[in-house]
């Protein structure tokens, strides 16, 4: 069962950024990470901005109530959350206590009424679906790209997508051909390697610079959809894109793409990025 966990605490004494409780806290949130992630514990977190920041809607008959700030005055405030898919009650109890602000404020802990929907198949809880659109069937044709192409051990693709795009985007802004997001085209998923292209779409062939070679989108038969989020849900996205895939009786490719619509550009909430999938299908 899934649980929420509600941090609170008073964030008029709660350390700031750059002091030395504040990089311990870091530390210590760091290693509950870790426990979850050792326990292989499903989980979702984010931390909230000051209460300053904050409005409280109500609606009486017609009239809409907008007031600055939370919805109470109290002592401590929520400050961030996690959602954590727990074995029981017992194991819920036992990670609250580990989460750092327990020392500091106080958690709350409350089991997560798990909905299903029609969309998503008999039986499958709602949230499992409310990251992508419904999935559609389109023909595409053939796109010139500018491309990367590279073969890495999954454990490296943080440290080479920054430099990779930097060095991509500068030959291609250079050369004034940009026509499109970026995105990564993979031709083989491997347990332990990732062979992939970093490309972005361009109107002209791209004059070879360093490791920029021209290259080319193929036409195909895809099935499409758009995820929202963090690029950290991307794994659990094309989880729930390549079930409605094999639910709906089509066989996919071996190759795969995914567009970046909108990412970081777009200001510091991650509800506001959007990826675009794309699985080819055979047949």
């Amino acid at each position: 069962m899934r649980y929420m966990f509600l941090i609170y605490s008073d964030e008029t004494s709660s350390p700031g950024p750059g002091s030395a409780e504040w990089d311990q806290m870091m530390v210590e949130f760091g290693g509950f990470r870790n426990e979850l992630e050792r326990r292989g514990l499903e989980n979702q977190s984010a931390p909230l901005q000051f209460t300053a920041s904050a409005s409280t809607v109500r609606v009486r008959g017609r009239a809409v109530q907008v007031t600055d700030g939370p919805f109470a005055e109290t002592k401590e405030q929520l400050g961030g959350f996690y959602i954590i898919a727990c074995q029981d009650a017992a194991e819920a109890r036992e990670l609250a206590a580990m989460i750092p602000m327990a020392r500091r404020g106080s958690i709350e802990v409350r089991p997560i009424q798990e909905t299903t929907n029609s969309v998503a198949g008999a039986g499958q809880p709602l949230w499992r679906r409310v990251m992508i659109d419904t999935p559609q069937i389109t023909e595409t044709t053939a796109q010139a790209t500018a491309k990367i192409h590279l073969t890495i051990p999954r454990d490296e693709m943080q440290h080479v997508m920054g430099p990779g795009y930097t060095e991509l985007m500068a030959v291609v802004d250079e050369q004034g051909i940009g026509a499109g997001p970026w995105l990564n085209h993979h031709l083989k998923m491997a347990p332990e390697t990732f062979d992939f292209e970093i490309s972005v779409p361009v109107r002209a062939a791209v004059k070879p610079a360093g490791r920029v070679q021209p290259g080319e989108l193929p036409a195909a038969r895809v099935a499409r959809t758009v995820y929202y989020g963090s690029y950290e849900g991307l794994g659990e996205a094309w989880g729930e894109f390549d079930a409605w895939v094999a639910a709906n009786g089509h066989t996919p490719a071996a190759n795969l793409w995914e567009v970046y619509v909108a990412g970081p550009e777009t200001g510091p909430d991650p509800a506001n990025y959007r990826t675009e999938l794309n699985r080819p299908l055979v047949g």
